[in-house]
């Protein structure tokens, strides 16, 4: 299979991440302070370079030899005990430093010795006696690839056979038409291309097929065609062939112009010649059997063509090998979508004819294995990738078919397996695990979710091929399945249910060096689990688990611990302290409010969902001084901070890795100065995105608000800071782009401080989303001497502000949304917005506006609390707008006063509006899609007018509650809303139906409290509704409806088990009907 492991050996990786460990200072330095033979490392390096040397032809063999196959399996389980091993050594390191430590601070390690499975001589004792036994298998696999005649790798694959230069062949112009058949309509459609005029002085035609199809052929027939002769001024022929030598073909193209070279090799001088001839004229320039694809050699070859006339043209012909490989290619994949998905993506990522044609030829296409139905395109997608990539696609086993995954976890997982700490180089471990993430995803092993961007999943068949190369070490058990680990299994993944007792983990015991359990639906963790003691990932999120046994402190090597939202989860053990490999810790959604004692002492941890600082000396905030901590941290119960110097001491400042931060305090607090003492001591890092602080109770905010200390910011949230009378300055804040306001009842007024005062730039220069919400005491905003603030804002939403009285900002460029609700006092003009998109006012006072902006697509009005005046008036400029969506809202007083048609509306709600509209103008909506009318007292009819077209062919929902008056619907349904999808009407007591029935494309009907229309219900018509998939019949009052007679004929065939073909089938508050078996 030559070429097959052009991306190196997925052993290549595991074997990597083994000599960096063997490397590692920490290994190196406990072998000499513990004076341990340090032969015995060196030993261990040279059996895996022994070994490494053969891992790519036992990967290329493996395929198709057992023997092979299983002494790869034997080598990778050697290979992640010696890992495993070097782990512990790295571990016991970390705890005597630990330990050497708390002596310093004189602090007994007699109860930290204790978690301690052995003593420190003990350890080494059976480290000697470990390091034995993992050599003497090492050598033992080490001899036995002699045996099975593995040979050393030499970069086999790479070009192999492919070393001969393409050949000089040779044509001309010249062609015996007499003898050509068949190509009448090829030349046509050729010459008419070249005789065409784009209005262009250049054009590029291309004849792309492969070697002996015709190409030249059909380009000589169109050269000598006499039209294409009276066309051109110039006409060149010139066989390319080989690598594009842009001074040889030059130097050809003069010639045949007649033009002497001299043997001119400067490409300038050339070209300069060559441009003069050619400037002004309309020139043929024929470039036959063209091979190269470098994008720069075209570039400079074409230069002095684009002077040429209008009109002129190159013609091109090419077997392009690259596109002829992947059409052969195609045929290789029978059709399958995704196996041309993913060798398309393979291509994409290989450069020279050589790779293409490697790929072409490889004998992955003819491999069968017994009981395997993986597609050979995949299996040659899995075999290019690079060494590292493989690893971190077989691990992706373990997800479910059909699941869909968060790129975020999946890279977690990868990082707490250690699979990227080898290969990072420069690169952050999330940096290079996105980049992982995006190479698989580029390749079609990953494809995004059609039901949510942000989600991904893998194909079935992806699946499959990742629990094939996976082979035992991942184990992914479904629900009810009863596949057993094996002593290889390192990743288990459950989906199933644990709920019924700890008895279920029986099928995961062998597996007692697992470094991944991902339980779901999990309600108890057995004491067991601390036998796991190579286990990394560790996920109980949304599980029911209640405590977390005290067995779990024991897991050493545990990187990852996610408990979000267990919810009943509400301490975590007092030894926590112990988990000395623990980065990430992720306790969010939980009832968990008191830490345990010593999580400053977790140095490698990096991720900690959230801090409670405890009372008096439990969970002193001054433990995370010391902590590296990145992402997002949320610290609460800030009131407990009794000494501001312990806020300093947790030194945020410096923590420079962090992006989110959220502080907070306790409702019930008071608040005091030390507050304001402790938030000033809280300064985050510069390099902070997002900060949120909630029920801060000091007068006033930090000076770290101000003088540009926060230039990164780009999220802010103050919300619940009642007892501060004045906004620091954030319109200086050059990164902020959304700001939310809640709840600050100390502010009466927003003048310059907000702003910034004397500053030199535009104030909220990056802001777009600004959110003013419950603002209770707030009732002046000064804003008009603020001249070019918030040129980016593109949302401004003022919620629940009942003593605002004046000012909007006047100009507001990029406003795209605007929302003014319960604003009741509010006199003051909205603001210019020539790109307002979505306008909301819902009991907003007195406000102007001459007219609506044409670019407006949503208005919803609503609240007895505006200007009936004004409203009416607006209803009249509706038309000259792009509206889309209209919502009037309990403006019942308000008359209707729409005169001419919208022709974009899509979306219209009439709720508790415009009483004295007795009927409703469809046929001013003739693009309407859905009509919501609710509580409309005196409406009596839909309508139509005599002058417009009687019919809303567009319409799919009618939906109509509460209009006692309303009595019929217009005549001939079927020919007036020939779309419609769903009806659903209740508490409309008089409306009567009309004798000609439901629209045929009708797929959903409602009716609720609706006695008159029930009584009617053989004119209903639904047997020639052949859509209809849910009906809800609800009426408190109804007599005994014959639904055998009502439904389509179809339906009466259905057994006693009712009616199937229907999606939904409800009754409700029917006490007539006792059974569907009544009517079927």
């Amino acid at each position: 299979m030559a070429g097959a492991l052009v991306g190196g050996a997925v052993l290549s990786a595991f074997l990597q991440v083994a000599f960096d460990r063997l490397a590692s200072p920490a290994v190196l330095d406990y072998f000499r302070d513990k004076k341990l033979d340090d032969k015995l490392l060196k030993k261990m390096k040279v059996l895996l370079l022994s070994i490494n040397a053969v891992v790519d032809d036992a990967e290329d063999k493996h395929y198709t030899n057992q023997h092979v196959s299983e002494w790869l399996d034997m080598v990778k389980d050697a290979v992640l005990d010696a890992e495993d091993l070097l782990d512990e050594i790295h571990t016991e390191a970390s705890k005597s430093k630990l330990e050497a430590e708390f002596k310093t601070a004189n602090t007994s390690s007699k109860v930290w010795r204790s978690y301690l499975p052995v003593s420190v001589s003990s350890f080494d004792k059976q480290l000697h006696s470990r390091m034995e036994e993992i050599l003497d298998n090492l050598e033992t696999l080490a001899r036995e690839k002699d045996v099975l005649r593995l040979e050393k790798g030499s970069g086999v694959g790479v070009g192999v056979g492919l070393g001969e230069s393409v050949s000089e062949r040779q044509t001309t112009s010249l062609v015996d038409e007499a003898a050509i058949y068949g190509r009448d309509n090829d030349k046509s459609v050729i010459t008419d291309l070249l005789l065409s005029d784009s209005g262009k002085n250049l054009s590029v035609i291309s004849i792309v097929g492969m070697g002996g199809m015709g190409k030249t052929t059909v380009a000589q027939l169109v050269y000598n065609d006499s039209r294409v002769k009276d066309e051109f001024q110039f006409k060149v022929w010139v066989c390319v062939g080989g690598k594009l030598d842009t001074v040889r073909v030059t130097r050809k193209i003069l010639e045949a112009l007649s033009l002497p070279t001299n043997d001119i090799e400067d490409l300038n001088s050339l070209q300069v010649k060559l441009k003069e001839k050619l400037t002004g004229n309309k020139f043929l320039l024929v470039l036959d059997d063209v091979w190269d694809e470098n994008y720069l050699n075209w570039e400079r070859l074409k230069a002095p063509f684009v002077c040429g006339a209008q009109g002129s043209k190159i013609l091109v012909t090419s077997r392009s090998q690259k596109v002829a490989s992947a059409m052969r290619c195609a045929h290789k994949c029978n059709g399958l979508p995704l196996a041309l998905k993913a060798i398309g993506s393979l291509l994409y990522t290989k450069l020279s004819y050589e790779d293409w044609n490697e790929i072409l030829i490889s004998e992955a296409w003819d491999i069968s294995d017994d009981g395997c139905d993986i597609i050979p395109a995949l299996r040659l997608s899995y075999q290019y990738l690079p060494s590292p990539l493989k690893r971190c696609f077989a691990y992706c086993s373990l997800i479910p078919k059909d699941y869909e995954f968060d790129k975020d976890c999946l890279v977690e997982l990868w990082m707490a397996e250690n699979f990227l700490q080898v290969h990072r180089k420069n690169k952050s471990m999330k940096g290079l695990g996105d980049q992982f993430f995006n190479d698989l995803l580029l390749r079609s092993f990953f494809q995004q979710s059609s039901r949510e961007g942000k989600l991904f999943v893998m194909h079935d068949l992806v699946n499959d091929l990742a629990a094939h190369v996976s082979r035992e070490f991942c184990l992914r058990l479904e629900k009810e399945e009863a596949r057993n680990a094996s002593e290889i299994t390192r990743h288990i993944s459950y989906f199933g249910n644990f709920c019924e007792g700890p008895n279920k983990f029986e099928s995961i015991y062998k597996a007692n060096k697992l470094r991944t359990f991902l339980p779901f639906l999990l309600c108890e963790l057995p004491d067991s689990i601390g036998n796991l003691k190579y286990l990394r990932y560790l996920d109980l999120s949304y599980s029911g688990i209640k405590k977390l046994p005290d067995s779990t402190c024991l897991l050493y090597n545990l990187q990852t611990l996610k408990l979000s939202h267990c919810l009943h989860l509400e301490e975590l053990p007092s030894d926590m302290h112990k988990l000395v490999n623990l980065r990430r810790l992720d306790f969010r959604g939980t009832k968990v409010r008191r830490l345990p004692n010593g999580l400053g002492k977790l140095k490698k941890l990096e991720v900690l969902s959230s801090f409670y600082v405890g009372k008096c000396d439990e969970s002193n905030i001054n433990q995370l001084a010391e902590l590296k901590l990145q992402g997002t941290l949320s610290i609460k119960e800030l009131q407990n901070v009794s000494d501001p110097i312990d806020a300093l001491a947790a030194n945020l400042k410096n923590k420079i890795h962090l992006e989110r931060l959220i502080l907070g305090w306790s409702m019930n607090d008071n608040g005091s100065e030390n507050q304001r003492n402790v938030l000033e001591n809280l300064q985050p890092p510069a390099n902070l995105k997002g900060l949120l602080i909630v029920h801060y109770f000091g007068t006033r905010f930090p000076n770290w608000f101000g003088h540009n200390y926060l230039p990164n910011i780009v999220s802010l949230n103050l919300i619940n800071c009642k007892f501060c009378f004045s906004l620091p300055p954030l319109g200086i804040l050059p990164s902020l782009k959304t700001l939310w306001i809640v709840e600050l009842e100390g502010i009466e007024t927003i003048g310059p401080e907000f702003y910034g005062n004397n500053s030199s730039t535009a104030p909220f220069g990056s802001l777009q989303e600004l959110h003013f919400q419950r603002m209770n005491a707030w009732e002046e905003w000064d804003c008009q001497n603020e001249l070019g603030a918030f040129p980016c804002l593109k949302e401004l939403h003022m919620i629940e502000c009942p003593q605002l009285k004046t000012q909007l900002p006047g100009h507001l460029p990029s406003l795209s949304t605007l929302i003014i609700r319960k604003c009741i006092r509010l006199v003051a003009s909205l603001p210019c917005a020539p790109a307002i998109h979505e306008l909301h006012l819902c009991d907003c006072g007195t406000l102007h506006w001459e007219s609506l902006a044409p670019t407006l697509k949503i208005l919803w009005i609503g609240g007895r609390c505006i200007e009936r005046s004004l409203l009416e008036e607006t209803m009249h400029t509706m038309s000259n707008t792009c509206l889309e969506t209209l919502d009037f809202w309990d403006c019942p007083n308000v008359e209707f006063r729409i005169c001419h048609p919208l022709n974009f509306l899509r979306r219209f709600d009439l709720r508790k509006s415009c009483k004295t509209l007795e009927a409703f103008p469809l046929d001013l909506f003739p693009k309407l899609q859905r009509l919501f009318l609710e509580d409309c007292s005196n409406r009596e009819r839909l309508s139509f007018s005599d002058k417009l077209d009687r019919r809303v062919t567009s319409l799919v929902e009618l939906i109509i509650e509460k209009c006692p008056k309303l009595v019929s619907f217009p005549e001939g349904m079927h020919t007036l809303f020939p779309s419609l999808r769903l009806i659903s009407l209740s508490h409309c007591p008089q409306l009567e139906f009309p004798d000609d029935g439901f629209p045929s494309s009708l797929g959903t009907l409602e009716i609720s409290n609706c006695p008159k229309l029930i009584a009617s219900q053989m004119r209903w018509d639904l047997h020639s509704c052949t859509s209809l998939s849910q009906l809800h019949i609800k009426d408190e009052n109804c007599n005994k409806v014959d639904y055998k007679g009502l439904l389509p004929p179809i339906l009466k065939k259905i057994d006693g088990n009712g009616p199937q073909l229907f999606s939904s089938l409800n009754y409700g508050y029917c006490p007539v009907l006792r059974s569907e078996r009544d009517y079927f």
